[in-house]
């Protein structure tokens, strides 16, 4: 056998180990070190798109303020509570809900949004007094205004359809004709951020309508609330007793709503066990509080010190802390003069406390008690600008605590607030709450909108 022969042998069967072994991807050199072949890419899985809406919102808890046009309120400030309801609507995905609840509707660029999101595929339930549907409430065969036409032609009126537009009758949980839907609010079970991320249980809750002169003509106070289940939950339930329509079942008697509290916010729907909360909580408040809380108020006193072997009387000062109330109450009824009994105690008992009313709103012998009393007292009752809020902050001693806290919602200090109509009160507690709604008031009180009483 030839040379070559023999070595033509020899490498049949290692070209064909060889090519073995690159089937089953390895290379066998002629050094025999074995070489891993190039490792593929590792498929990337895409992330799903954030659903699709008309605009992003990077909702947060937070407390919004407007400043009308008598209060010299930029367009921004003007539309701030407004604009967080629009925010809310746009940034409502499609199956979210939405609940409404508004004693009036009259806003068209809100009414837009409220379309435009149950155009999207959102599931919208929305609840209005009939009484303020009207063009005309005195004249209701002028039909409905604007804003509920457009409502009725989108949502319908079919409470068992995923969307709807209810218009009922006196307080819509409550039965008779003495009350009056009045609760102010919107929640949404989720809403996409700005990075795309999901949101979950938006409530929006304040003494703003969705009216044009919620924005431009009066000063509204209103509360932001994200993740918070617990208060979330238990104004859906508000609102689907209010789709109910109880005023059609005369004679029966609604059950109390239990107050419900969590992170730091607490929740009064009507009708509750106590007629007012705030009352109740002026009822609880202390003058004195500590550093940090309250504001600084500079004490005289006299002591008698020995000086070179004799006594003699020397005036001193020290600081001391006093708790501060501020009150914005819109409508003031006979009814709640019990507040202004207890205003004059904490008065006495030296609390710094400053009132705001709208005066031609507010009953004549609480005016006339405040006056006699001196409280730091403004009118705010310009057409361009008056007082719509209902609430108040408290930085001091309550319940045998310091704290800091604020009062929003859509309760005035009437009987028929407190005793026949649908109306919330959200207390918030926290170290920001009394802060922030001090300087809402400040500006209001100081502004052109504003005359001082007393």
């Amino acid at each position: 056998m030839s040379t070559i022969y023999k070595q033509r042998r020899s490498v049949a069967p290692l070209r064909f180990v060889t090519a073995l072994l690159l089937s089953v991807g390895v290379l066998v050199a002629s050094n025999s070190v074995a070489t891993a072949a190039p490792v593929p890419a590792p498929t990337v899985k895409k992330l799903a798109a954030a659903p699709k809406v008309e605009k992003r919102w990077d909702a947060r808890t937070d407390d919004v303020y407007n400043i009308p046009q008598g209060g010299k309120g930029s367009k921004a400030e003007q539309n701030r509570i407004l604009d967080a309801y629009q925010r809310g609507l746009m940034a409502a995905p499609r199956g979210a809900t939405v609940r409404v609840s508004t004693f009036s509707s009259g806003d068209l660029k809100t009414t837009g949004k409220v379309i435009n999101a149950d155009r999207r595929g959102v599931n919208v339930k929305y609840v209005t007094w009939k009484h303020t549907a009207y063009k005309d409430a005195k004249r209701p065969k002028k039909g409905y205004n604007k804003s509920i036409t457009r409502l009725i032609k989108a949502l319908k009126t079919n409470t068992q359809k995923p969307s709807y537009i209810k218009l009922c009758n006196g307080s819509c949980v409550l039965d008779g004709s003495k009350g009056t839907h009045h609760a102010k609010y919107m929640t949404i079970d989720r809403i996409i951020a700005e990075n795309g991320r999901e949101l979950r249980y938006i409530s929006i809750l304040g003494s703003a309508n969705l009216s044009v002169s919620s924005a431009t003509k009066s000063f509204n106070t209103a509360q932001v609330l994200v993740g918070n289940k617990v208060v979330f939950d238990a104004l859906n339930q508000y609102i689907t007793d209010m789709t109910k329509d109880r005023t059609k079942k005369s004679g029966k008697k609604r059950a109390i709503y239990p107050v419900v509290s969590s992170g730091g916010f607490t929740l009064w729907r009507s009708p509750k066990a106590d007629s007012n909360p705030m009352y109740t909580e002026l009822r609880n408040t202390k003058c004195t509080t500590r550093k940090g809380f309250g504001v600084a108020v500079q004490v005289t006193y006299k002591v008698r010190v020995k000086v070179k072997g004799k006594y003699k009387t020397v005036t001193k000062t020290r600081t001391e802390y006093r708790t501060d109330i501020k009150i914005g109450m819109f409508y003031w009824t006979q009814f709640e003069k019990r507040t202004a009994m207890r205003l004059r105690e904490l008065k006495k008992q030296k609390c710094r406390i400053q009132i705001a009313v709208k005066a031609n709103d507010t009953n004549k012998s609480v005016l006339n008690m405040l006056k006699k009393d001196k409280f730091p007292l403004w009118t705010v009752e310009k057409s361009n600008g008056y007082l719509h809020a209902k609430g108040m902050s408290i930085s001091g001693r309550v319940g045998g605590k310091d704290v800091k806290e604020r009062f929003d919602g859509s309760t005035n200090w009437t009987k028929s607030a407190n005793k026949y109509n649908s109306d919330t009160i959200l207390r918030q507690r926290g170290l920001n709450a009394a802060q922030s709604y001090g300087e809402w008031f400040d500006r209001m009180v100081n502004s052109k909108a504003a005359k001082r009483l007393s």
